[in-house]
């Protein structure tokens, strides 16, 4: 993205990493507020419940994750969703 800042590609890497839990990065934010149960997720390195990110999964089996970064968060996850509405590549 132009204009992003150069840290932009570790923490899109990082929403990638964390869709691992199978839930978008959005959804999980208020899981991980002190106090609640997923709290000490934050203290883990490769972590990050900022929206962007989301599993993907192709005939029901977890295959990996997307993260996008480099503007706002809302504008993060609205370029997201727009892929994830997108059409299909298959191989």
């Amino acid at each position: 993205m132009n204009g992003a800042l150069a840290f932009s590609m570790l923490i899109s890497e990082r929403k990638a990493y964390t869709s691992a839990l199978r839930i978008k990065n959005a959804d999980l934010f208020h899981l991980v507020q002190s106090g609640k149960d997923l709290f000490h997720l934050v203290s883990q390195e490769k972590f990050c419940a900022m929206g962007g990110g989301a599993p993907r999964e192709r005939d029901g089996e977890f295959v990996g994750g997307v993260g996008v970064q480099g503007g706002t968060v809302a504008e993060d996850v609205g370029i997201l969703e727009a892929a994830l509405k997108g059409p299909r590549i298959t191989t």
